[in-house]
């Protein structure tokens, strides 16, 4: 039986969606509201992007390395807007499965911006009435106000490349930094990396270096 409870969540990510799912599991009347796509950055723009690109960049590091042995002789390069497509089109496959998931726990899903005005909730203008909201929308990325910025993209974007970059700067010295260098690197553009408070700074220092030499050996 459903409760009379009405609990709306706004942010269908990993945290929003796991929350709905959680409060549907004990009989609530849930609403999600997504303004974009379910799954929220992990699924459309981060890991599962991150993922996909890694296992391109992996096997053409592995394919240069058997050539290198004398056990395949094929020169490697990549397609890169042939890869974007291969990644769009698994996210949009798992973005399916997600949103059946979803509705099939009894989830009521709102496509739209929420917005208060007062205490009045609004989705596309149309007033929302809840009993418990839990508010869930992730964060964005900090572009730096330094010249030239607008020109540049961020991890959003990275799937809408044209092509491989001949070279890439990557601003920040965090994980997602340090994910995308690895990729591009493999891919064959010459990256650098700047980053204002020390690159992996908060990962143990044997993982940072391991990483910095091992992995990133190419990446200035």
């Amino acid at each position: 039986m459903v409760s009379d409870m009405r609990c709306v969540v706004i942010g269908g990510g990993p945290a929003g969606r796991a929350a709905a799912m959680e409060l549907a599991a004990l009989d609530m009347d849930v609403m999600l509201v997504e303004k974009k796509l379910i799954g929220g950055t992990c699924l459309n723009e981060g890991c599962m992007v991150v993922c996909g690109l890694n296992d391109v960049a992996r096997f053409l590091e592995e394919a240069r390395q058997l050539s290198d042995l004398g056990v395949l002789d094929v020169e490697c390069s990549a397609d890169y807007r042939s890869i974007a497509g291969g990644v769009k089109r698994t996210l949009e496959r798992i973005r399916h499965v997600t949103e059946r998931e979803t509705l099939d726990a009894g989830i009521e899903i709102v496509y739209g911006v929420a917005e208060f005005e007062d205490d009045r909730l609004l989705v596309e203008g149309e007033e929302l009435d809840y009993d418990r909201l839990i508010i869930a929308t992730g964060a964005s990325p900090l572009i730096p106000p330094i010249e030239g910025a607008s020109k540049a993209i961020t991890y959003r974007d990275i799937l809408d490349l044209d092509g491989i970059p001949d070279k890439l700067v990557i601003i920040g010295g965090g994980v997602i930094a340090a994910e995308f260098a690895g990729i591009f690197s493999s891919f064959g553009s010459e990256v650098t990396v700047v980053s204002r408070s020390g690159f992996l700074s908060k990962l143990d220092p044997l993982i940072r270096d391991y990483v910095s030499e091992k992995v990133l050996s190419d990446v200035r």
